[in-house]
């Protein structure tokens, strides 16, 4: 018990909880018709964990939570995560973006939270472009160990 009031009165650091980004019926449409084919056709198989999958990008988002502090009914948040960073480079995200148009404060917390890691894997391409010997190597075809 006393270990208890111990988290509780700051022993550890406290998550902090963010507005719930829950969707409507309408809102997931228009996300859904967004989505590109092959995920439409997944998405409509799997509607309950799609929509979720949004929702919890959306959670961290709108919070601007770290992805570890993602609920923990959410699932791994790694995995949330991992799909979401496909996403991101498949650009799905942008038709989710003109989806929640109705909604423009989560649109543009999502859109800063893609725009942050765009750049992000930018510059880490560039960093390893400009690592001493990796030009070479690649024109080589060798792999970096």
């Amino acid at each position: 018990m006393a270990a208890a009031r111990s988290r509780e009165s700051g022993g550890e650091r406290a998550q902090p909880r963010a507005a719930q980004a829950r969707l409507d019926d309408a809102q997931w449409r228009a996300i859904a018709a967004r989505l590109p084919p092959t995920l439409i056709r997944r998405a409509q198989r799997n509607a309950g964990r799609y929509r979720r999958f949004v929702e919890d990008v959306l959670q961290v988002a709108a919070g601007d939570l770290r992805w570890r502090e993602l609920e923990p009914n959410a699932g791994s948040w790694r995995t949330v995560y991992m799909r979401f960073l496909r996403w991101c480079e498949d650009g799905v995200w942008d038709g989710v973006i003109d989806a929640l148009q109705a909604e423009p404060e989560l649109a543009r917390a999502l859109r800063r939270r893609v725009d942050e890691h765009r750049r992000a894997s930018g510059r880490r391409r560039q960093d390893a472009a400009t690592k001493p010997g990796e030009a070479a190597r690649a024109r080589r075809g060798d792999c970096a160990r």
